[in-house]
């Protein structure tokens, strides 16, 4: 434990000048919120100079927690199924799985083509027109997405315990991962999870190994992590070209009620194809904070424990035939019916949507709770080696990275479905120490 004391504070560290960096970028970045003064900016920098204290005691004592002995093993008849065999099923399944899976959105939407094929024109054409369908094999992968993950993280993490054969099928893995993402989805959503998932397990391999974080290391992920802001910015990019130039919608890449600063210095000392890309991209980080502070102004109505996710609001209401406008009075749909500015096409931060269950004060809690368990995980991480821990640690990186966005892990059935096995996995298997145990 001693020797890897330097790495457990490594998550909090990022946090803080994450969260600092978007604020920066609302309050000062070159897109400009409508309905936003100094009032606002001050109601929202407060809120979240709380929520960084509460989150700073919350990591120190989760950090401070040591991990439990295992409670459960898994086995198949009197053989105990090791986390590598696990890990192992789960590359052979979630491989045919996402073949099946492009197969049949090849069958419903065209076949895949490289002719003069671009990524970002790809992405934004996928993401505009093709119309989302249920397959089988997509209804398997929103429920058993676990595996996938299992798969992903557990490769990478054992990678020197893994035959070339997985390492190779992993890769295919990760490569129709993003296919399927390019020419059926165009969602950088899929490929930011897909990012954290391949990071984190990176991070967590190299400490256990007991190899040190060297400057150069680094150096090399602060590029990865640039380039790959540069990518999501290009993305967004690309869909407001074709938007303005197929429809005409001019302006349509930025949020809705925004306007951009070409004189802000952030967009001026850099040449346009960077400088546009990143504007776009710092929209997308710091909008949640604008939606944050109208949210604010709204009054408290009870949702019944309903508000913090929109798709179990939706689906509440299609089991219960319950009309869903009698239950849809979340903070942003309010406020999107007092200012315009819509309660999904748009971020609010992570706080509004606990706040319609529990008030703004509870929603701090909430998220200062996950960030415990965040910090609880990753120390577990550190101590036992524990996949199980891993896992929720690296979901919970997600959620954590969305924090100035939206409630991400709660948005979709398959977030929602895999955020709970998860969870669940890790309540039962987490624990023993340095061994390759679940």
């Amino acid at each position: 434990m001693q020797n890897n004391n330097r790495f457990i504070l490594l998550p909090r560290k990022v946090f803080v000048i994450y969260i600092i960096a978007t604020l920066a970028l609302f309050l000062f970045g070159p897109i400009k919120y409508q309905h936003i003064g100094i009032i606002e900016c001050i109601y929202v920098c407060g809120y979240m100079l709380v929520f960084l204290l509460m989150s700073y005691y919350a990591y120190s004592r989760g950090v401070n927690k040591a991990g439990k002995k295992i409670k459960m093993c898994l086995r198949f008849g009197k053989k105990r199924i090791e986390s590598l065999d696990l890990v192992k099923f789960s590359i052979l399944y979630s491989v045919l799985l996402y073949g099946l899976l492009i197969v049949q959105n090849s069958s419903v939407h065209g076949r895949i083509s490289f002719n003069t094929f671009n990524f970002f024109n790809t992405m934004a054409q996928s993401y505009t027109d093709i119309e989302y369908q249920m397959t089988l094999a997509g209804r398997l992968v929103c429920y058993t997405s676990i595996f996938k993950v299992l798969a992903l993280i557990g490769c990478i993490y054992y990678w020197k315990d893994l035959k070339v054969l997985y390492k190779i099928l992993t890769a295919c893995l990760v490569l129709e991962i993003v296919l399927n993402n390019i020419f059926f989805i165009g969602s950088q959503k899929q490929l930011v999870d897909l990012f954290i998932y391949v990071l984190v397990a990176f991070v967590a391999n190299i400490i256990r190994d007991g190899f040190r974080i060297t400057r150069k290391i680094k150096i090399m992920l602060a590029g990865i992590i640039v380039v790959a802001a540069l990518v999501m910015g290009s993305t967004i990019a690309a869909r407001v070209s074709m938007w303005e130039t197929k429809y005409n919608a001019v302006g349509a890449g930025l949020p809705i009620g925004t306007s951009l600063d070409t004189d802000n210095i952030l967009y001026k000392v850099l040449p346009e194809f960077i400088s546009l890309p990143l504007a776009f991209l710092s929209g997308y980080l710091s909008q949640g904070y604008r939606g944050l502070a109208l949210c604010m102004s709204q009054p408290f109505v009870p949702t019944w424990g309903m508000g913090f996710s929109f798709k179990i609001m939706n689906d509440f209401a299609q089991w219960f035939n319950i009309p869903l406008s009698t239950i849809a009075v979340s903070y942003p749909i309010r406020m999107e019916q007092t200012y315009g500015i819509g309660a999904y096409s748009n971020w609010h931060s992570i706080f509004p949507w606990f706040a319609s269950d529990v008030t703004f004060f509870g929603a701090l809690v909430i998220v200062a709770t996950f960030i415990y368990l965040w910090a609880k995980t990753w120390r577990e991480v550190i101590d036992t080696c524990n996949l199980w821990s891993l896992l929720l640690f690296a979901q919970l990186t997600i959620l954590v990275l969305y924090i100035p966005c939206n409630n991400q892990i709660f948005q979709t059935r398959e977030s929602i479905v895999l955020t709970l096995f998860i969870y669940f996995g890790w309540r039962l298997f987490r624990g023993m120490p340095r061994v390759r145990s679940i």
